[in-house]
């Protein structure tokens, strides 16, 4: 009887409220669209300058050109440049941090039922985990998908914030010999412009204080090694030293002790029957007792009968360190290239094409984005299972 009272007492859900929130979003998205084409018409976009190389936000000027500057220097390191893609990885840290208060905030306001953030958050996770939990194995699962998940979620925002509206574009205006023209907003503020440095004025370039860390090599490359780094990890905790059978017939060095061993001890074994054929009867009489000579031929019976695939498993196994290290080139140029690629094209065609191309455009690299995270997390977490099962194939 409680309980159908409290059942009638509920509040009912208020559509009001969610049609009002639906109207704002719709008003805010509408005053961010209007406000770009403002913009372009106002500042048209400068040619992009495209770069492999990371520019360091801290520059001095030399004979009229920008030369980075050493944030500091480490021992036996050298200088060590504060680049924008690192600027970048700061930033993703800090997204972090502020994505996991806020997770956990919500968690506390609404106890066992998620909402807001963390049940987006949710949802987004149990998707990507349903693709792989069945390729895991059960007894390893709840130990691979965290490092699934991390990878997942970190190259998700390192991908996605590099299409943000200020990476790229809020920066240093540095002066340099030609260049863009720029005009000053206020003392310490410039807008560069798309139009040529008119005789007598000096020419800027723009240094963006943030550019996508996944279009460094730097950034993919430490992500290559430390997964396949924790891919090595899972396969030693699950098969212990023999998992580097797979690099190193280790069977056959131990084989051969054994079998060295064993000629040692039937070569001892002979010399003692001469010894006590020559009547010293009591010369290693009590080693002999326990000597098994049928356990030491079987040793050697083993190494010979075995040792004819020795030179093949060692050709198979510095074809898997290789496969190993192959992992890292694959992984890291695999990312940096769709990402570096695809922040190419949003530059030229945003350059060249109308305003609202260019907004399908970013979501098309967002989703781009989504995709190799994906990608790069799928196979890590494939490749520790792999490692895994090593014993049991």
């Amino acid at each position: 009887m409680v309980e159908k009272n409290l059942a009638v007492t509920e509040a009912p859900a208020n559509p009001s409220g969610k049609s009002r929130r639906s109207a704002l979003t719709a008003l805010i998205v509408s005053a961010l669209v209007a406000l770009n084409i403002l913009i372009v018409k106002v500042y048209p976009p400068i040619a992009p300058q495209i770069s492999v190389v990371p520019e360091s936000v801290l520059v001095e000027i030399v004979d009229g050109e920008p030369v980075a500057r050493p944030w500091f220097t480490l021992p036996l390191v050298g200088p060590v440049y504060l680049t924008n893609t690192l600027t970048a990885v700061f930033f993703v840290f800090a997204l972090l941090l502020i994505l996991a208060v806020a997770v956990r905030r919500s968690l506390k306001r609404s106890g066992l039922r998620p909402s807001g953030l963390a049940l987006y958050l949710e949802v987004i996770l149990d998707m990507a985990g349903g693709m792989v939990k069945n390729a895991i194995d059960p007894a390893w699962r709840d130990r691979i998908l965290p490092f699934y998940f991390t990878f997942f979620i970190y190259i998700l925002l390192a991908n996605a914030t590099k299409i943000l509206p200020f990476f790229e574009t809020l920066g240093l205006a540095v002066p340099v010999n030609g260049g863009v023209a720029a005009q000053r907003w206020a003392p310490g503020f410039l807008a560069l412009t798309n139009r040529t440095v008119p005789a007598g004025t000096q020419g800027y370039e723009l240094i963006g204080f943030f550019r996508g860390a996944s279009t460094s090599l730097n950034f993919t490359l430490s992500l290559a090694i430390g997964s396949v780094l924790m891919i090595q990890i899972f396969g030693v905790r699950a098969n212990g030293w023999r998992y580097f059978t797979k690099f190193l017939p280790l069977e056959y060095f131990v084989g051969f002790g054994r079998f060295v061993l064993a000629n040692f001890r039937l070569g001892r074994a002979r010399r003692i029957a001469v010894w006590r054929e020559k009547g010293e009867q009591d010369a290693g009489a009590e080693w002999l007792a326990k000597f098994d000579a049928e356990a030491a031929r079987r040793d050697i019976a083993d190494f010979r009968r075995k040792s004819g695939g020795f030179f093949i498993d060692t050709f198979v196994g510095i074809l898997e360190f290789v496969s190993e290290a192959a992992k890292i080139l694959s992984f890291a140029f695999r990312l940096f290239g769709n990402m570096f690629a695809g922040s190419v094209l949003l530059l030229f065609l945003g350059y060249m094409a109308p305003v609202f191309l260019t907004s399908f455009l970013q979501l098309y690299e967002l989703i781009f984005g989504l995709i190799q995270a994906f990608v790069f997390s799928m196979l890590t977490a494939i490749f520790m299972n792999m490692a895994v099962r090593h014993g049991h194939e």
